[in-house]
């Protein structure tokens, strides 16, 4: 088995929540181990960990005011748990006063450190509903990463899209371009949405 401790966050935002009596922003984090053997693809990957979480975020879900709107991003990247541990033990060590209830968020927020990425895959958030200009992103970065569509990643935001390349590459004339277009070095993508009723 081929298991791997992908980074999640539960987060209902002020962007999307910010006309809602009694509304107050709420995040939770965590490392979740998803086995990858029976995943082809990062999308099998999102999929599989949506899947596994769905009973806990629609309990996240419910904690909400009626009609807030909650989401689960997953990183595109697995993390190096055997890192992020040494970093947590070094932490600990400079740091002895450290209350327990803390330490578990250390070491996920340890986890999810740049440096503690498994794979070097990119994100590039489009921040527009646009198909026609989506799909010039699209043959920019194909272009300019001389990328097959098959080694990317698609998916819809809320308010736009996402494409995760699976390496770096000279980005700047992608941005250049199109000025909607932010690019997250080892991200969080979009899961799952969800607005209590």
């Amino acid at each position: 088995m081929d298991n791997k401790y992908f980074t999640v966050m539960f987060t209902s935002r002020n962007k999307d929540n910010k006309e809602l009596e009694g509304f107050k922003q709420r995040t939770k984090a965590f490392l979740h181990n998803h086995d990858l053997e029976e995943d082809l693809n990062l999308t099998d990957t999102i999929e599989g960990v949506v899947l596994e979480l769905k009973e806990e975020f629609l309990y996240f879900v419910d904690q909400g005011v009626r009609g807030e709107t909650s989401r689960m991003y997953v990183s595109i990247n697995p993390r190096n748990t055997d890192k992020a541990n040494v970093d947590l033990v070094h932490y600990l060590i400079d740091n002895p006063n450290t209350s327990p209830n803390n330490v578990y968020n250390k070491l996920v927020s340890f986890a999810s450190k740049k440096e503690n990425a498994l794979s070097q895959r990119w994100l590039f958030d489009i921040d527009t509903d646009n198909e026609e200009e989506f799909n010039s992103v699209l043959d920019s970065i194909k272009y300019y990463g001389k990328f097959n569509e098959s080694n990317l990643t698609l998916s819809n935001t809320v308010s736009g899209y996402a494409i995760v390349v699976p390496h770096g590459f000279d980005s700047r004339k992608v941005l250049e371009e199109h000025s909607f277009v932010e690019l997250k070095r080892d991200g969080n993508v979009l899961g799952t949405w969800e607005t209590k009723d």
